[in-house]
């Protein structure tokens, strides 16, 4: 049989090992390691629509696009922003009471699939409560984030059932603080809501 000599951690003493339990220690390692890799996509993707992501993926990208600024003003390139779109759909709890709960879904899905369609590789689209979605537009200002919205109000205009409100803010008006963006946004948009209500 085979041996490998390794050091013991303990006393630093030689311990001869066999080679196929090394081996079998080395497969269970990858096994692990691609398994914690996928429960971490998972946790990181919204369980009614796995194709956007969550508020915790949300947090995550927040952080990266901030880090990805701040490298940039350092190094002299000032002009770098980032988008934050947020929607809300309109009148969900009268369609989930009246229609049920997989019309309320569907409507989820399909406001999802609009989003998604409407972004570009590299924007990142999530769920972050029951209607609630939010979307980063890496790089763009918002002269970009209005674009981007009038695609998003144009295709939701031909879904019947489908009214949304959205608020935008940027990095830069923010003064670089994520937080103060997502709640710009918010309340941008609740603004919009309370707006149309009248």
């Amino acid at each position: 049989m085979a041996e490998l000599k390794t050091r013991s951690g303990v006393n630093n003493d030689m311990v001869l090992v066999p080679k196929s339990t090394i081996f079998a220690l080395e497969e269970k390692i990858t096994k692990l390691t691609m398994e914690n890799k996928i429960l971490s996509e998972q946790a990181s993707k919204d369980t009614l629509i796995p194709t956007i992501g969550n508020r915790r993926a949300l947090a995550g990208l927040l952080e990266s696009e901030k880090s990805k600024i701040e490298r940039e003003d350092a190094n002299g390139k000032k002009g770098m922003d980032m988008a934050c779109i947020y929607f809300d759909l309109n009148e969900f709890k009268q369609i989930n009471d009246t229609l049920g709960h997989d019309a309320g879904d569907a409507l989820l899905k399909k406001f999802a699939d609009i989003l998604v369609s409407n972004a570009r590789g590299y924007d990142q689209v999530f769920r972050v409560g029951g209607d609630e979605f939010t979307v980063i537009l890496a790089g763009d200002d918002r002269a970009g984030a209005n674009a981007y919205t009038g695609r998003v109000m144009a295709d939701v205009a031909k879904v019947e059932g489908l009214k949304t409100a959205s608020g935008i803010s940027t990095f830069r008006e923010a003064g670089g603080d994520m937080d103060l963006m997502i709640k710009m946004a918010d309340g941008s948009m609740y603004d919009l809501k309370r707006a149309q209500r009248q």
